[in-house]
């Protein structure tokens, strides 16, 4: 006999509502809800290789340990045990800086796993907390902290006249910033947006899929978005179409952002970054003068040569246009599972690098997010006499995803306690002296916590597990707490939802106390409106939209308040000086090419790459070329192929894909190739063109020659 469950998918940030087909306590099929009234249905290609997992396709059976070079099946509480008495050993012998936490995309999509393993780390004393942030989005919290950020938040997409997406293809990601497009059926949604007048501004060197739906699109060789960032602030400046008001009341440094940009003309620009200057004039007036809307940003940029100031101009078109929630102005997506007043008013800026503990491997180096040491700096780390000496992978596959593959490699088979957290057998945990299974997503209860404050309503969604797990398997959050048991230690930890500041509210796991996930869930949802006793309620339909709700305003900011965004502070200068002295530091030989990173529609970083219906897809990680590129190196789609940085090669099969600029290629970043499974991170050198304060090095836009493989 056949039942249905409902509950919702957690393969990437949008998580869709989903309904699962059971027989006999086994799936046996997986479709969207058309009942969930959040996602209304929707559901991609990611999500069915979650069914896969579910049915046992690479599913860890049990935990095991590494025993004379094998890795052998223990059971759960021996290997607690074990791994708790190694850990205090270490922290006895060198000090708790010495232990370290890598969280990574599956961590994201748990709701508990990133908020008590940060407080774990806290509470043993370490600050040693490196995430996937760190590796592909950290330029946004480097320019929030050096610029500032406005705490009302960007306007909303449902009410602007204008959206400019930068390096970003939601169509294929999912991924959306809080107030932009929506991550439910996103390629719908944005139709419905122009078709009631939204003008859509896209830059991406590739004719994505978001890109299609353009009003104008700019094409920018990858690496030049400071170019063509700048151009835009040159327009919008030099012809009055920015809110002189807000700035004169929250914008400091105006007139030096102003100078600095003005070389930055539209024909500079086309020089530099091969997109024609009528076409930037024409995204600078569209932008600047529409009375509502503002930008958002993926990954692309984040990985280019000065990704730091890229993403910080990019923020700064929000700010001398002013694109942000207003007092009196209707809050029409509040957060539910906090409380709070929201008004206008700036956090100022706040340098967390100088205020944080600084790395053994390099003294100059504190944390690049809030709590976070930069993932670049990671294999230093572990290598350094003084460094780490323990790593616990939470939920990623660190060894494919960190840039330069062989440095990583090197240092995870140095370190002298490696410990995956993990529900597959990955990469990283082949290399793990121990790897502890997890409950799948299915098996656990789980609130959705980018639902909250980036859907077009104020909506929540919770699930209760569907399926019993096998075995002995124990979510994240409880082998964390399983660990600080048997170390001696509670657990100190407060709720912070990704990409907002922290509650301040804290909760404390003791020793002695066996919590089930209600009651970490409970203190969690604040909101009196939304209390976890309505959400578990309503756990049989997962989505709840609060039509109830009193929808707050934006309060006034506070008369004492005089905090300003700083759009020039001398750091940036200095970075523009370089930036412009060096051409944004593109240089390239005769017959290289530009290779950039892309997002594929049946991949969410690692996750679910050994999917059997997503390779049936998409069996190799290609790189993708324009034909006229192939015809010219008498190339033939299909053909062996050997891509070559400098740093390193690899090879892989060419693709041909009209829709690259010609000059460029790209491929999936954390998806190895070969017998031997090498990613893409190999041809980057970690030790090259470091960023500031994050240390991300290019990772998008390397040059690199390609050539017939053998």
């Amino acid at each position: 006999m056949s039942l249905v469950r409902k509950s919702f998918c957690r393969n990437c940030g949008a998580t869709c509502g989903v309904e699962l087909e059971i027989e006999d306590n086994v799936p046996v099929a997986l479709r969207g809800d058309r009942d969930n009234p959040v996602s209304r249905g929707y559901f991609c290609i990611k999500g069915v290789a979650s069914l896969e997992r579910q049915q046992g396709l690479g599913r860890l059976p049990g935990s095991l340990k590494r025993t004379g070079g094998e890795l052998e099946p223990i059971a759960m509480d021996a290997a607690l045990d074990e791994i708790a008495a190694r850990l205090k050993e270490l922290v006895d012998r060198h000090g708790p800086a010495s232990v370290g936490l890598w969280f990574g995309t599956g961590a994201f999509s748990s709701s508990l796993a990133i908020s008590v393993g940060k407080g774990f780390a806290s509470s043993l004393g370490t600050p040693q907390i490196y995430t996937t942030q760190t590796i592909d989005q950290s330029p946004k919290a480097i320019t929030a902290l050096r610029m500032g950020a406005f705490k009302s938040g960007k306007q909303n997409i449902a009410t602007s006249d204008v959206w400019l997406l930068s390096a970003v293809n939601p169509i294929a990601s999912h991924q959306a910033g809080w107030g932009s497009h929506t991550m439910y059926a996103p390629g719908a949604a944005l139709r419905a947006e122009k078709k009631r007048g939204l003008k859509l501004i896209v830059i991406d060197p590739r004719r994505t899929e978001t890109a299609r739906l353009a009003d104008i699109h700019l094409r920018p060789k990858p690496g030049q978005d400071v170019a063509v960032n700048a151009a835009l602030l040159n327009v919008i400046l030099s012809e009055g179409l920015h809110d002189q008001a807000f700035c004169d009341r929250y914008v400091g440094n105006l007139d030096r952002l102003r100078e600095a940009v003005a070389r930055y003309t539209p024909e500079y620009a086309e020089r530099e970054a091969g997109v024609p200057a009528d076409d930037l004039r024409a995204a600078a007036r569209m932008f600047g003068g529409a009375r509502r809307g503002a930008t958002s940003s993926g990954t692309g940029s984040n990985m280019a040569p000065f990704a730091n100031l890229a993403d910080h101009l990019l923020e700064c078109l929000n700010v001398v246009c002013g694109r942000y929630r207003r007092a009196g102005e209707t809050i029409i997506n509040p957060s539910i599972l906090s409380a709070g007043p929201v008004g206008e008013g700036v956090y100022p800026p706040y340098p967390i690098w100088d205020h944080s503990p600084k790395m053994a491997s390099h003294p100059e180096a504190g944390w690049a997010c809030p709590t976070e040491y930069p993932a670049n700096l990671l294999a230093d780390e572990i290598l350094h006499p003084d460094g780490l000496k323990a790593l616990i992978v939470v939920a990623g596959n660190p060894l494919m995803a960190i840039p330069d593959y062989t440095a990583v490699r090197k240092a995870f088979e140095h370190i002298e306690l490696l410990v995956t957290l993990d529900v597959r057998m990955s990469e990283t945990a082949e290399l793990s002296d121990y790897v502890l299974a997890c409950k799948t997503p299915y098996e656990r209860a789980d609130l959705a916590l980018m639902t909250d404050g980036n859907s077009p309503f104020p909506a929540a969604q919770y699930t209760e597990p569907v399926f019993a797990a096998p075995g002995d398997a124990l979510e994240e959050w409880r082998i964390l707490h399983g660990l600080a048991r048997r170390m001696g230690f509670p657990i100190t930890w407060e709720f912070s939802n990704y990409g907002s500041p922290p509650t301040g509210r804290q909760m404390v796991l003791d020793v002695d106390d066996d919590p089930d996930s209600d009651e970490l869930f409970d203190f969690i949802c604040s909101h009196p409106e939304a209390p976890f006793s309505r959400l578990k309620a309503n756990a049989d339909a997962v989505g709840l939209v609060l039509a109830d709700m009193a929808l707050p305003k934006v309060l006034p900011a506070s008369p004492e308040d005089m905090a300003r965004l700083d759009v020039m502070p001398p750091e940036v200068a200095a970075e523009f000086e370089q930036c412009f002295a060096t051409h944004q530091r593109q240089h390239l030989d005769d017959g290289q090419l530009l290779l950039h990173s892309r997002r594929l529609l049946e991949a969410m970083n690692s996750n679910y790459l050994d999917s059997e219906t997503i390779l049936r897809r998409q069996p190799v990680n290609t790189l993708r070329m324009h034909p006229d590129d192939l015809a010219r190196r008498g190339l033939q789609d299909g053909q062996a192929v050997a891509v070559d940085s400098g740093h390193a090669a690899l090879t892989t099969l060419a693709e041909a894909d009209p829709t690259q600029l010609p000059g460029t290629v790209s491929m999936h970043h954390a998806w190895g190739v070969g017998p031997e499974k090498i990613p893409v991170s190999v041809l980057i050198d970690k030790d090259g063109m470091r960023e500031a304060h994050n240390f991300v090095p290019r990772m998008s836009g390397i040059p690199v020659t390609v050539r017939r493989a053998g």
